[in-house]
């Protein structure tokens, strides 16, 4: 019989549940060189940032994002996003790979038996950056994950969008990339068909210094908190990206996301910004010409609605008077 959930995580404001509801996962000494691989990588991957870890035992309550890792790794991956939208992933090489060995709390690997690991890293974002460590040249160069929806390539052909059988947005990974041991970049890129989504490394035509290191991250919720502020005497709205958002954001082919789903996403989290069109306006400039800002999106309701804001949009910066 197939094992449960190993771990099951929920996201609220100051508080996070991880339950086991299986067996504990093995602690071996053969994967300490995966986790040592993973964290040679530089910060700015975010491999452990925003990581769930062991943090709290405290009960979330309401409707939250939510990231469950199994023990047995062709269950596979289950995101839930903060309004209930589910999406299933099936893992590389899940039938043949053995079962979760935990590398630290919080953090389990599969060994595919192939020179490669899969290593899902849950984020208290609610979403899962799966790390794929290749221990050599005789590892595959082929990664291929089944999103449970259709798979298609954005405008470049450097994000995924899932969408769902009636066509609704489920999910994205956000841009690939790969590493090998020395920081060298491993050119990488996505191939969709399907439902099938696969990251292609090629490690092959190339002297790189193993172990490498390639990471699909996978969400659905761009936006983890809002916060209010004052300007003019009206109120200002601090709208904040999740970890996944923020990588996401390196991308200009994520902007029809932002523009689509991250706007319904903000506006379903956060029903005071539908209370004047000049907030939708800022919203929007912010989607195309503020992709790259590193901080929070502020919309001030002060500002007048503006229904031509594109045509000076560089020159007021998306903050008109």
């Amino acid at each position: 019989m197939k094992r449960q959930l190993m771990l099951t995580t929920a996201i609220a404001s100051a508080s996070v549940l991880l339950v086991s509801m299986a067996a504990p996962a093995a602690t071996a000494a053969s994967a300490d060189p995966v986790l040592a691989a993973l964290k040679s990588i530089p910060a700015s991957a975010g491999l452990f940032t925003g990581n769930l870890g062991i943090s709290s035992t405290s009960k979330p309550s309401g409707r939250l994002p939510l990231a469950s890792i199994p023990e047995d790794p062709s269950l596979g991956l289950r995101v839930v996003s903060a309004t209930g939208s589910k999406l299933t992933v099936g893992l590389p090489r899940a039938d043949e790979a053995g079962d979760a060995t935990e590398l630290q709390p919080g953090i389990v690997a599969y060994d595919n038996g192939d020179g490669s690991h899969t290593v899902p890293i849950a984020k208290i974002d609610g979403s899962v950056q799966v790390a794929t460590v290749l221990e050599s040249s005789d590892a595959p160069d082929r990664y291929s994950y089944d999103v449970g929806g259709a798979a298609t390539l954005q405008a470049d052909g450097d994000i995924i969008v899932v969408r769902d059988d009636q066509g609704q947005f489920a999910g994205a990974i956000a841009p690939a990339w790969a590493m090998d041991a020395a920081g060298t970049a491993v050119p990488t890129h996505y191939e969709a068909s399907g439902s099938t989504v696969t990251q292609v490394v090629d490690h092959a035509n190339g002297s790189y210094t193993y172990p490498i290191v390639a990471d699909p991250w996978l969400g659905q919720d761009l936006f983890n908190k809002m916060t209010t502020s004052s300007d003019r005497g009206q109120p200002r709205y601090l709208v904040f990206r999740s970890g996944w958002g923020a990588a996401m954001s390196t991308s200009t082919s994520a902007v029809p996301v932002f523009l689509g789903p991250g706007w319904d996403e903000a506006k379903n989290k956060w029903p005071v910004l539908l209370s004047k069109t000049s907030l939708h306006e800022q919203y929007d400039c912010h989607s195309i010409y503020a992709l790259l800002k590193p901080d929070s999106w502020n919309l001030e309701k002060w500002r007048p609605n503006k229904s031509d804001w594109g045509a000076s949009a560089l020159a007021h910066q998306c903050n008109w008077g």
